[in-house]
């Protein structure tokens, strides 16, 4: 019985040194978690060079179960520096294993060859180079940002040339965990990403713009000289990346080197712009962008839109060298490419869908255009020719010809045309929007123009009433124009109301250029009333609202 009670108190003896030994692992854990959290902006430490122990060197008493159980329990394990490892699966043979992610820590300079993730924003203080021949560099954003830091200029990452018979340098970048956060944006008149801050003047903005776009996932902006560039004899991968808001003298989002190639899944590049002017001895380069004179492949719903040289639309540059491809998946529908080059220059070759909905040229002067042959679908660049419809209004027969994209009407030898006791008033599209003969014509299809006409007065050089679509209903804002062009032959005072400021009515982006005077005379003499912040200038006329407006323009009479 006392041997009983010796061997009981043993076991309780060990079980509470056992304890002790992980209770004090605890908390030297915790400890280890504090240190890292403070040291957090240190460079880590360089990574020992000793060589780990092979197969042939391992115990030969330990079982295979034994080592799988280690290597499950090294995948849970929070990395030497403290933080866990990163979890992501690489769609590329040769992508990272489980668990070989590392925090990034450089700010800038060498980047050697291994997979990294951002565990936070990170502006840079140099831009990062992969090195020449054979360096292979995952990078995963991680839901975040890498930008430049304030004051530093160039651009985020680039990949060395390497020699022409040595193995290709490869990057690749991904996002995997960016689908919970997104934000809204438009591109302003600069080329550039505004986002959403939560104010008025923001969502007006963003109404006017009619840029209607969300970004979701980690981002790389901020360069002064192209965000990335991948040099002669290597290859880019970016699948689910956003490379907003750089600048570059060319590509100011992605260049793709002559002999280089790319590749581009689900990523947006947009608010990218060139800056600078180009010398007289320099070739054309453009791409606002992405600059291509190697090969580029595009899948999923990759867009290319709102980026600029100087004030123009400058997307996708494609030199006389590049190719285009389109990945085994497809472009989705609302992947959309905007596309810069030179008339009669290939898009796209070869392919048995059609993949002409996904591309739009740049230059108003030039057209994408699909040709259909022996089951296959090409996508050129043409020249742009419109049919223009020159519509007289009453019993005239309509007028059509060739337009000439970029020329004005004036150019085009369009006379004005006559009508007996009408004067010519000007060209107007079917919404109601002028053109200025003397203009040149920005055409996207097939156009029909409407002749607007004036009466003749009683005497020479007066005005009588405007004449519309006589098949159409009255607006408003139409209402508006007949009466204060009346009301200007009868003499009556039309300059009050010119003071009244139309931005304060919700609808004012719906009044229409030439009917601003007649809307603020017609407001200022209450024939126009505000109703819930608008003045519904585009609604409808109905006869109890016609009849109250012509009784109160009866009163203004002397």
């Amino acid at each position: 019985m006392k041997k009983r009670w010796i061997s009981l108190l043993l076991v309780l003896a060990l079980v509470l040194a056992v304890w002790s030994v992980c209770a004090v692992a605890a908390d030297a854990q915790k400890a280890d978690a504090a240190v890292e959290e403070t040291a957090a902006a240190e460079p880590a430490a360089e990574e020992s060079t000793e060589e780990e122990p092979t197969e042939e060197e391992a115990p030969a008493e330990e079982s295979s179960a034994a080592a799988e159980d280690t290597e499950a329990a090294d995948a849970e394990a929070p990395a030497e520096d403290g933080e866990q490892n990163h979890i992501h699966a690489v769609n590329r043979e040769d992508g990272c294993e489980e668990p070989s992610f590392v925090p990034l820590t450089v700010t800038g300079g060498k980047l050697e060859s291994g997979c990294y993730y951002l565990t936070d924003d990170l502006a840079l203080e140099e831009p990062l180079c992969v090195p020449k021949n054979g360096a292979q560099v995952t990078l995963c954003l991680n839901g975040h940002t890498l930008s430049l830091a304030d004051g530093v200029e160039g651009c985020i990452i680039f990949v060395a040339v390497s020699d022409e018979d040595a193995e290709p340098s490869v990057l690749t970048i991904t996002d995997c965990n960016g689908a919970d956060s997104s934000s809204n944006y438009y591109v302003d008149e600069a080329g550039a990403l505004v986002f959403d801050d939560g104010s008025y003047a923001w969502q007006e903005a963003y109404i006017a713009a009619n840029e209607k776009n969300a970004l979701a996932g980690g981002r790389i902006t901020g360069a002064t000289a192209g965000a990335i560039s991948v040099g002669d004899h290597n290859e880019l991968y970016l699948t689910n990346v956003n490379i907003i808001d750089n600048a570059g003298r060319y590509g100011a989002g992605v260049v793709v080197a002559e002999h280089a190639s790319a590749v581009l899944d689900s990523c947006v590049i947009a608010g990218n712009r060139l800056t600078g002017e180009m010398k007289a001895s320099e070739k054309q380069i453009l791409g606002g962008g992405v600059y291509c004179a190697g090969t580029l492949e595009l899948s999923g719903t990759t867009s290319i839109t709102g980026n600029r040289a100087q004030d123009a639309q400058n997307n996708l540059w494609l030199d006389e060298t590049a190719e285009i491809k389109i990945g085994d998946l497809g472009l989705d529908k609302q992947a959309q490419i905007g596309v810069s080059g030179t008339a009669e220059q290939t898009i796209l070759t070869g392919y048995a869908d059609d993949f002409s909905e996904n591309f739009i040229s740049d230059d108003l002067t030039l057209t994408v255009s699909a040709i259909r042959e022996n089951g296959f679908t090409d996508l050129t660049l043409q020249e742009a020719v419109y049919t223009l419809t020159l519509d007289l209004g009453e019993d005239s027969e309509p007028v059509t010809l060739e337009a000439e994209q970029g020329k004005s009407l004036y150019e085009m030898n369009v006379q004005d045309p006559e009508r007996e006791n009408m004067m010519f008033d000007g060209w107007y599209t079917e919404d109601g929007e002028q053109i200025d003969a003397e203009a040149p014509l920005q055409l996207t299809g097939d156009t029909t123009l409407f002749a607007h006409w004036t009466q003749a007065g009683p005497e020479s050089g007066e005005t009588a009433l405007l004449t519309y679509d006589p098949d159409a209903p009255i607006t408003k804002q139409e209402a508006a124009k007949t009466l204060y062009q009346m009301a200007r032959q009868l003499g009556l005072d039309t300059e009050a109301g010119q003071e009244v400021d139309l931005t304060q009515f919700e609808d004012a982006d719906e009044i229409d250029e030439d009917a601003a005077d007649a809307v603020r005379w017609a407001y200022a003499a209450d024939l126009l009333t505000e109703k819930d912040g608008k003045l519904h200038v585009a609604d409808e006329l109905t006869q109890k609202e016609l009849t109250r407006i012509l009784e109160d323009f009866l009163d203004l009479l002397p």
